[in-house]
């Protein structure tokens, strides 16, 4: 639904048209939805260190079908997004958007899950990357 005309809207008491900017203000089709992480890419010693501490495999023996155990550890995620983020745009803490006087607070307001999701993707990319 589009709103062209307004009653009561910044005070005044009677209809009037809307200019573009309380058009686009008003209209939830032209805010923004996504957030935006922008990280460095890692050194080659960031990104072995980050492959050896993100997952452990290891194989149960003794079973009558060989089983594997695969362990995934968050920290090492949230420690590597923390370590290359350099920029969130889209995203606010307390009404202010990423500075680095607030990094810290920022950073802890940021679900861990979303922190593995962007450096998931990120290694994938690279990885990809690397194979062409």
């Amino acid at each position: 639904k589009i709103i062209l005309k307004v009653k009561g809207y910044k005070g005044i008491p009677d209809f009037r048209a809307l200019t573009d900017g309380e058009k686009a203000t008003m209209r939830a089709g032209h805010k923004k939805t996504t957030v935006d992480h922008i990280l460095r890419e890692p050194t080659e010693s960031e990104r072995a260190k980050f492959k050896r501490n993100a997952s452990k495999v290891s194989f149960i023996r003794g079973a009558k079908r060989p089983r594997t155990k695969i362990g995934a550890d968050l920290r090492a995620y949230v420690e590597m997004y923390d370590q290359l983020v350099t920029d969130v745009e889209g995203g606010t803490v307390r009404d202010k958007g990423f500075a680095d006087s607030e990094r810290g607070v920022f950073l802890a307001a940021i679900d861990p899950t979303w922190k593995r999701l962007i450096v998931q993707t990120l290694m994938a990319a690279l990885e990809a990357s690397l194979l062409d």
